[in-house]
C-alpha cells in the first residue's frame, strides 16, 4: 500500500476537521479566555504580561512528556510488570495498534500500554503516547471486546481529545500552582491584591468550563466510537457497550450528573454504532448493485 503526499495532506485536513467538530466548546472557551486577557491589558499591561507568561509556561508543561506523566500518575496507570498480563495484553494491543497505524499515518509510533489496578471496567488515553486499561476491563471483557475499547481510545488520540485534556487538567493545574508561588513571592508587591483575584477568577472559570466542556466530551465519545467503527472494530466495541449495559453502567442519571457527565448514555452510543453498521451495509449493497449492472456473462 503506497502512501502519497496527497494522502498525508488529505488525512491532515480530516484530522483537523474532526478536532474542530469534537472540541467546539473548548475552542469557544479559548476565544473567551483570550478576550479576558485583552480586557485585562486595558487596565494593567504589566499584569497582562504576567498572566500571559504563566499561561504559556503552563501550556508548555502540559504538552511536554512531564504533563503526560503527571496524568498517568494521577490516574494510577503503571507499566505492566506481571508476565502473564504482559503477554495477554501485548498481543491484543499490538493487533489493534498495527491496524490503526496502517490506516492512520499520523498516529504516534511510540504509544505504550499501561495498566490500572481498578476493578471498574474502563480504559483511558493520555497525551500522545499512553493508553491504559483497568484490571476490571481485563478480567471482565473478552479479547475482542478489549480490542474495541482500545481502538476507541486510539480514536481519542486521533481526534486530538487527549491534547485538550492535557490543557484542561495539567495546564490549568500548573497555572494555579504558578499563581500560588507568584502570589507568595509578591505578597508585598504591587500585585498583592490582583493576584488573589486572578487566582480565584481562574478557579471559578475552570469549574464553569468543566461543566460546559462535558457537552464537548460527549461528542468526543461519539467521534471515538466512529473511529473504532471505521478501523474495523465497531462490532467489538458494540459488544463491549452491550456488556456494560447489562451490568447497569448505563443507568439513568440525575440532571446534575447528566450536566457533568463526560460520556453519553450507553443506549445512544450503541444506537449510533448500529446505525453506522446499517448505513455501511446499505452502501455496500448499493455498490454491489452498481457493479452488477455492468457484469456480462459469457
Amino acid at each position: 500500500m503506497t502512501y502519497s503526499a496527497y494522502d498525508n495532506e488529505k488525512q491532515t485536513r480530516g484530522v483537523f476537521m474532526k478536532f474542530m467538530k469534537s472540541n467546539v466548546i473548548f475552542l469557544i472557551w479559548c476565544v473567551v479566555y483570550v478576550g479576558i486577557l485583552t480586557i485585562m491589558a486595558i487596565d494593567d499591561i504589566e499584569l497582562f504580561y504576567v498572566f500571559l507568561t504563566l499561561e504559556l509556561v503552563s501550556l508548555a508543561i502540559a504538552f511536554s512528556p512531564v504533563g503526560e506523566w503527571i496524568l498517568r500518575v494521577m490516574s494510577g496507570a503503571r507499566k505492566i510488570r506481571v508476565e502473564k498480563d504482559r503477554e495477554y495484553l501485548t498481543q491484543i494491543f499490538n493487533a489493534v495498534y498495527n491496524d490503526v497505524k496502517e490506516k492512520n499515518k499520523r498516529i504516534s509510533r511510540k504509544i505504550q500500554l499501561y495498566i490500572e489496578e481498578d476493578k471498574n471496567i474502563n480504559a483511558f488515553a493520555f497525551g500522545s503516547n499512553s493508553i491504559s486499561v483497568t484490571r476490571g476491563a481485563i478480567e471482565n471483557l473478552s479479547e475482542e471486546q478489549l480490542k474495541g475499547v482500545i481502538t476507541h481510545e486510539f480514536g481519542h488520540m486521533a481526534g486530538g481529545d487527549t491534547k485538550v485534556a492535557l490543557v484542561m487538567t495539567i495546564g490549568n493545574g500548573a497555572f494555579t500552582v504558578l499563581w500560588l508561588i507568584l502570589k507568595f513571592a509578591m505578597t508585598r508587591g504591587k500585585y498583592k491584591n490582583d493576584l488573589g483575584f486572578v487566582f480565584l477568577f481562574n478557579a471559578i472559570i475552570a469549574f464553569i468550563v468543566r461543566c460546559f466542556t462535558a457537552i464537548g466530551d460527549r461528542h468526543q465519545e461519539y467521534m471515538a466510537d466512529e473511529f473504532a467503527f471505521d478501523n474495523g472494530y465497531g462490532e467489538e466495541l458494540t459488544s463491549a457497550l452491550y456488556f456494560l449495559r447489562e451490568l447497569g453502567a448505563g443507568q439513568k442519571l440525575r440532571l446534575r450528573d447528566r450536566l457533568r457527565a463526560s460520556h453519553p448514555h450507553l443506549d445512544k452510543r450503541i444506537a449510533r454504532l448500529e446505525k453506522l453498521r446499517e448505513e455501511k451495509g446499505n452502501e455496500n449493497a448499493n455498490t454491489n448493485a452498481e457493479d452488477n449492472k455492468f457484469t456480462v456473462t459469457f
